[in-house]
């Protein structure tokens, strides 16, 4: 590792330090859990002229941090969370793919406790996010300050910040990952490489938000076709490096068929999903099931 990157490193540490000094050296928890003293039950804690400060911040605090208390709790048993029983009259839990069970970042929350560890697992993703677009800018040989301009920049983004509290961003700070493995695994094919971007396709799957994930490897397959359009490598074949990337996707996608197929099977059994399949078709139309269904 070069003295450059270890800098960096510790330049991007201290800018999210900088970022979630409230939290991380304040002693604030970083939730938004003030929007719970407008629903009438806690009201009169707050009095009736409380308002949060961000009302649209509600499904942190009534979903996301609720399931992460129920994977640490479910966990510390030793039970893995399939059903939630404190839900309606009961739903699979370990299906829906926003609970995020697997995702890596919320073993802190499992090893210590759900509220001190909302900010240490925000941190770590944006560091890693940073650290990601740092790497990549630099493997597409960027210069040094295009390289930093980069990697400072992506994990502070619009997109990031916003979704921060939700499974939407555990996904995005991958993508940059993602990019550089598809980038690494054409450019020099082999085993190691395509085992490299089957992990990283993994990690993008368990961090809980399927569309993104989507998105992301729909990215990495637009640039793994630009890449090898232009291939050049008179070392091993286009053959071969098409052949290292597809098959470290599907390997990244067969470890994480643990999240997948049950969410594939716990999709069809929503009503969504008859709706469509009796829609009325035109003739033109791509025969069931359709594209986008698959």
């Amino acid at each position: 590792m070069s003295r450059e990157t270890l800098a960096f490193m510790f330049v991007l540490a201290g800018c999210v330090l900088a970022f979630f000094h409230e939290s991380l050296l304040g002693g604030k928890i970083l939730s938004p859990a003030d929007v719970l003293l407008v629903e009438a039950s806690f009201r009169p804690l707050a009095g009736p002229e409380f308002e949060p400060r961000n009302r649209l911040l509600m499904d942190p605090v009534l979903q996301f941090q609720p399931w992460l208390e129920f994977n640490r709790a479910m966990i510390r048993e030793g039970r893995l969370p399939l059903w939630n029983p404190y839900a309606g009259c009961g739903v699979p839990h370990l299906a829906n793919g926003q609970r995020a069970v697997f995702d890596p970042f919320n073993f802190l929350a499992y090893a210590t406790t759900v509220s001190g560890s909302l900010v240490w697992m925000a941190a770590a993703r944006l560091w890693v996010a940073g650290l990601g677009a740092y790497l990549l800018a630099k493997a597409w040989r960027c210069e040094f300050w295009g390289r930093w301009f980069a990697g400072l920049s992506y994990p502070f983004c619009g997109f990031l910040v916003v979704w921060l509290l939700y499974p939407v961003t555990p996904v995005a700070i991958w993508l940059p990952w993602l990019l550089l493995a598809s980038n690494r695994v054409i450019e020099r094919p082999g085993a190691r490489a395509a085992g490299l971007l089957a992990i990283v396709v993994a990690l993008l799957i368990f961090g809980g938000h399927i569309q993104t994930s989507a998105h992301a490897l729909l990215a990495s397959a637009l640039f793994a076709a630009w890449k090898l359009r232009d291939f050049s490598n008179a070392v091993c074949s286009r053959r071969k490096a098409f052949a290292a990337w597809a098959g470290g996707t599907i390997l990244g996608l067969l470890i994480a068929s643990v999240q997948i197929f049950p969410l594939g099977v716990y999709l069809t059994k929503s009503p969504v999903w008859g709706d469509r399949q009796r829609e009325t078709k035109a003739w033109w139309s791509l025969a069931r099931p359709r594209l986008l269904d698959a």
